[in-house]
């Protein structure tokens, strides 16, 4: 058994390079080739193609360093035990810091966050890792901006559950994702429906998010309809009656 789980362990691991070196080299063939451009264009290209190919550079190098961050957070927790202990949180403190988080990115693609998770009357109190909640919501709330079209929404919910479950739910108005795709939306370096250099790719967000959930005792799932948006939600255990519990 020992055997079979390291050799699995060795199968995600070489899918999981090959996967990555093809993300980083998309980013970098930019970099290169538009730096390489201006180099040879100083003096003779005119100013405005200049400081756009320079913004294209900036962009990717961005790109590059969100990757390589999602890249070790994913190794990170692939090497590690157990978590740490969960505690007990608040739906409204944590829409609020995430949104806080995600709010200028948003703005400088026209899409309106809408947080309906951070009303009193509806705070919802459930247990788990904190960093690792925020991570989660993180990821759903970058993916909800980057796949949505402008003069779009991202609304964000949080419910408790008849069994016990507090659901969040991150809601767009974008571009869906195609049924094709749909059955692999939680495999690593999963784009979201657009081809590649339309859109940055979406790395290990979602993959990371489900194992994540998966070892806190939640589920991750989504409903979606291309050309009508997503909508992404976890649901994690409810604080039984306000006592907080260490598992």
């Amino acid at each position: 058994h020992a055997r079979s789980v390291a050799e699995q362990a060795n199968e995600t691991k070489t899918k999981f390079l090959a996967s990555m070196s093809h993300e980083l080299r998309t980013p970098l063939n930019a970099i290169l080739g538009f730096a390489q451009m201006i180099e040879l264009g100083i003096g003779k290209m005119p100013e405005v193609q200049m400081r756009e190919y320079l913004g294209i550079v900036l962009k990717s190098g961005q790109h590059l360093l969100d990757l390589l961050s999602n890249i070790l957070e994913f190794s990170k927790f692939e090497s590690q035990g157990e978590p740490r202990a969960f505690i007990a949180m608040s739906s409204v403190d944590l829409s609020r810091q995430c949104v806080d988080m995600v709010r200028e990115e948003a703005k400088n693609r026209g899409v309106a966050i809408v947080n309906d998770a951070a009303a009193k009357e509806t705070e919802a109190r459930f247990v788990g890792d904190p960093l690792w909640v925020r991570q989660i919501l993180l990821n759903l709330l970058v993916n909800a901006v980057k796949y949505n079209r402008p003069g779009g929404t991202a609304t964000v919910t949080c419910a408790r559950r008849a069994d016990d479950r507090v659901r969040i739910a991150v809601a767009d108005t974008g571009i869906g994702i195609p049924k094709e795709i749909q059955d692999r939306v939680f495999e690593p370096f999963q784009r979201l429906g657009r081809e590649a250099g339309q859109i940055e790719g979406a790395g290990v967000g979602l993959a990371l998010s489900r194992q994540l959930v998966l070892r806190m005792g939640g589920e991750i799932g989504f409903d979606s309809e291309p050309g009508r948006g997503s909508t992404f939600w976890f649901d994690l255990p409810a604080v039984e009656d306000e006592v907080e519990r260490v598992a």
